[in-house]
C-alpha cells in the first residue's frame, strides 16, 4: 500500500511539474546574425482572441500581463477553427552585429494574417497584412511560402514579433525566422522538390495515357480523370492554382479545394466499380453508383452552410472512397494470384495512412498537419505508380489469357474440321458403295425379271413334252421349276426398297461371309491408313444365309466408327464359327466404354462428347440385327478397346 502512494505522489508532481512548465512563458529567442531559426512555436505564447477585435497594443498589453499561454510544440495549432489568435515571440540579439531576418510560414495559403516586429517599446513595424479578398502578390510570397518584409534587429536589441492569425478550417501555423540567404536556400530545395514531384506526376501520366490509347481500353479513363483531379487538389494545396490561375479572385482560392475534393472522391468511387463492375461483383457495383453521385451532393449546401463546416464530410468522402477503391483493387487484381496479394498488401497500407493523416491533420499532431503536403505527394507518387503497374499488369494478363483461349479455340476448330473432313471421307465411301448396291439391285432385278417369262415359257414347254412321263419326272420338273420361280421372285424382293411388306427372313440368301469382310475392309483401308492405323482382315470362306445388305450395312457401320474413334493401334475384322453360327468380329484398340457408356450409345441420339456424328450408327445397327434375327454383342473396356461380335446362321 505504502509503494502505490508513492507511485500516486510522483505522478501527482510529474502531472503538476508538466502543467506548470506549460503554463511558464517562454524565455526569450537568442538570435545569431547567420543562423535562421526554424520551429519557432518553442519560443511562443499565444492568445485566443474570441471577439476578433483586439488590436496590437491591446494584445501586446495583455502579452505584458501574462495573459498568454506557451504554444509548447514545433507549429502554433488553434484546431479545426476560424477564431483569431494572437502569437508573440521575443527576441534577444546576442551578436555584436546588427541581423536582418524575414518572417516565415511555409503554408502557401493563410487566409487572414498580419505581422508586427515592435523594439523594445517602440513603436511597432508593420510586416505582413494579408485578408481573404486580398489579391495574390509576389510581395507576400517566396516560391510557395507566405513572407513577411525583412526587419533588422540591432545588435543587443530586444524586441518582439506579434502575429495575428486567423484560420479558415485546419489552424496549424509553422512560423520560421529567416536570415535572406537561408530563406533563399530553403526556398530552391522546395521549388526542386515541387519540380521533381510534377514532373514524375505528369510524365507518369501522360504515358499512362499513352498505355491505354495503344491497348484501345475505355475503362483507363476513369483511371485517368482520377489521377488528374487527385493532381489538381495537390496543385491547389501547394498554392499552385492560387498563384497561376486565379491570383485576382483570393476568396474562390478560399473554398477551391472543396470542390475539387468532392470531384476526386467521385471519380475513386467510379473508379471503384469500374473494377467491381469488371470483377462480376453487380452489388458492390449496385452500392457504388449512387455513391459516387452523392459525393456531390454536399454542394447544394454550400448556400446554407459555410464551406469551413462541410470540409470535414469531405474528409470522410474522401476516407469512404479510398476504402471503395482499395477493394475495388483487391476484387479486381483475384484472377492474377501475384498481383492480388501485393493489392491486398499495398491497399490496406496505404488506407491506413491516409486515414491516419486525415485524423491527425484534423484532430491532432501539428507536424503531421504542417508536412501534410508531403504526406500527400508520398501517397500520390505511390498509389499512383502501384495502380497504373497494377493495370498494366492486369491488362497484361487477360491480354495473355485471351490469347491463350483463342488459341485453344483455334485447336478445337482444327480437330473439328479434321473429324468433319473424316467424316465427308466416309460419306463420299458410303454414297458410292449405295450406288454401287443399288445398281446392283438394278441389275438383279432386271436380271430376275427377264428369267421370269422364259422360265414360265419353259416350264409350259416341258409340262408339254413331259405330259406322257412318269408321275415322279413330272413331280420333279414340277418341283424344279417352283424352286427356280421362287428364287426369281426372292431376288426380286431383295432389290425392292425397304417398305417391301415380304418378311426379312424371305430376303435372306446364301453367301460368303469372307466377302462382306474384304468388301467393308477395302471401303475404309484409306481412312485407317490416313490416321496411321492399321486396319486388318482375316480371309474366310465360311457361308451364312442373311441378308446382305443389312449384313453389309451393319460390318460397314461398326468398321467406320471403329476406325473413326480409335486414335492408335489397329482395328481387326474377320470371321469365326462356333456352334451353328458364323460369327462376324470387329475388334479395336481404342479408348473403350464403360457399362454406362455402353448402355447410353445403344440407344438412339446418344453420342460422346467428342462425336461429331448425329448418335445414330450403332443404334442402327442393333435396330438391322434386331428385325432380321441377327445376334449383336458387345465387350468393351475402359481404356482397352471394344469388341462387336455379329451372330448370323451357318449353311448347314
Amino acid at each position: 500500500m505504502l509503494l502505490v502512494r508513492i507511485i500516486a505522489l510522483a505522478f501527482a508532481v510529474f502531472a503538476a511539474a508538466e502543467l506548470a512548465a506549460k503554463q511558464s512563458r517562454p524565455g526569450p529567442l537568442h538570435l545569431n546574425s547567420s543562423t535562421a531559426v526554424r520551429e519557432l512555436g518553442y519560443h511562443a505564447s499565444y492568445l485566443v482572441d474570441d471577439t476578433g477585435g483586439l488590436t496590437m497594443t491591446e494584445a501586446g498589453e495583455l502579452h505584458r500581463e501574462g495573459r498568454f499561454l506557451p504554444v509548447g510544440e514545433a507549429h502554433f495549432d488553434l484546431g479545426y477553427s476560424n477564431d483569431v489568435a494572437w502569437i508573440v515571440v521575443e527576441l534577444i540579439n546576442d551578436s555584436a552585429t546588427d541581423a536582418t531576418y524575414i518572417l516565415s510560414t511555409n503554408i502557401p495559403y493563410v487566409p487572414s494574417i498580419d505581422m508586427y516586429y515592435q523594439e523594445s517599446d517602440g513603436i511597432p513595424q508593420q510586416l505582413l497584412r494579408k485578408r481573404p479578398d486580398t489579391a495574390y502578390s509576389n510581395d507576400q510570397f517566396t516560391g510557395l511560402s507566405v513572407v513577411s518584409a525583412q526587419f533588422l534587429v540591432d545588435a543587443g536589441e530586444r524586441g518582439r514579433l506579434l502575429v495575428r492569425f486567423q484560420p479558415y478550417g485546419i489552424g496549424i501555423l509553422p512560423l520560421s525566422l529567416e536570415t535572406p540567404a537561408s530563406l533563399f536556400q530553403a526556398v530552391q530545395r522546395d521549388m526542386v522538390g515541387f519540380a521533381a514531384f510534377y514532373a514524375f506526376a505528369i510524365t507518369a501520366l501522360a504515358l499512362f495515357v499513352l498505355f491505354i490509347v495503344a491497348l484501345r481500353n475505355s475503362g483507363g479513363l476513369y483511371f485517368v480523370v482520377l489521377f488528374t483531379l487527385s493532381l489538381l487538389l495537390i496543385a491547389q494545396i501547394d498554392g499552385f492554382l492560387n498563384a497561376y490561375l486565379w491570383p485576382d479572385y483570393p476568396r474562390w482560392n478560399l473554398v477551391a479545394s472543396f470542390p475539387l475534393l468532392l470531384a476526386t472522391c467521385t471519380a475513386s468511387f467510379a473508379t471503384a466499380r469500374y473494377m467491381v463492375r469488371t470483377a462480376s461483383k453487380p452489388r458492390g457495383s449496385a452500392v457504388m453508383a449512387p455513391l459516387s453521385i452523392a459525393c456531390l451532393t454536399p454542394l447544394a449546401l454550400t448556400p446554407l452552410v459555410e464551406v469551413i463546416w462541410l470540409i470535414p464530410l469531405g474528409f470522410v468522402l474522401l476516407l469512404l472512397s479510398m476504402a471503395a477503391l482499395f477493394y475495388g483493387s483487391i476484387v479486381w487484381a483475384r484472377d492474377v494470384p501475384a498481383q492480388h496479394i501485393l493489392a491486398v498488401f499495398i491497399s490496406l497500407a496505404m488506407f491506413l495512412v491516409i486515414g491516419g493523416t486525415v485524423y491527425f491533420v484534423v484532430a491532432g499532431s501539428s507536424i503531421v498537419s504542417s508536412q501534410s503536403h508531403l504526406f500527400v505527394k508520398t501517397l500520390y507518387a505511390g498509389g499512383s505508380t502501384v495502380i497504373m503497374v497494377s493495370f498494366a499488369t492486369h491488362l497484361t494478363a487477360l491480354e495473355r489469357n485471351y490469347r491463350a483461349s483463342l488459341a485453344r479455340e483455334l485447336e478445337a476448330v482444327k480437330r473439328d474440321a479434321e473429324l468433319n473432313a473424316g467424316l465427308l471421307a466416309s460419306e463420299r465411301k458410303y454414297a458410292r458403295a449405295r450406288d454401287i448396291a443399288a445398281k446392283r439391285q438394278h441389275q438383279l432385278a432386271a436380271a430376275s425379271h427377264d428369267l421370269r417369262q422364259p422360265i414360265s415359257s419353259l416350264r409350259l414347254t416341258l409340262d408339254g413334252i413331259a405330259g406322257e412321263s412318269d408321275m415322279d419326272v413330272k413331280q420333279n420338273v414340277a418341283q424344279a421349276f417352283d424352286y427356280l420361280e421362287q428364287l426369281v421372285t426372292r431376288h426380286m424382293s431383295a432389290a425392292k426398297s425397304d417398305h417391301d411388306i415380304l418378311p426379312h427372313h424371305e430376303l435372306d440368301e446364301t453367301f460368303s461371309a469372307g466377302l462382306v469382310v474384304d468388301t467393308v475392309a477395302e471401303m475404309f483401308q484409306e481412312e485407317a491408313i490416313s490416321k496411321g492405323l492399321k486396319l486388318k482382315r482375316v480371309d474366310s470362306t465360311l457361308e451364312t444365309t442373311a441378308g446382305p445388305v443389312a449384313v453389309m450395312r451393319i460390318v460397314s457401320n461398326l468398321v467406320s466408327n471403329a476406325v473413326k474413334y480409335t486414335d492408335r493401334g489397329k482395328v481387326l475384322v474377320g470371321c469365326r464359327r462356333t456352334h451353328g453360327e458364323v460369327h462376324i468380329d470387329i475388334l479395336d484398340t481404342g479408348e473403350g466404354m464403360t457399362r454406362e457408356e455402353l448402355e447410353l450409345f445403344c440407344g438412339r441420339n446418344s453420342k460422346g462428347p467428342s462425336s461429331s456424328g448425329d448418335g445414330l450408327g450403332v443404334a442402327i445397327c442393333f435396330e438391322l440385327a434386331h428385325q432380321h434375327g441377327y445376334g449383336l454383342d458387345v465387350k468393351s473396356v475402359k481404356g482397352r478397346g471394344t469388341r462387336f461380335r455379329l451372330s448370323l446362321a451357318r449353311v448347314p
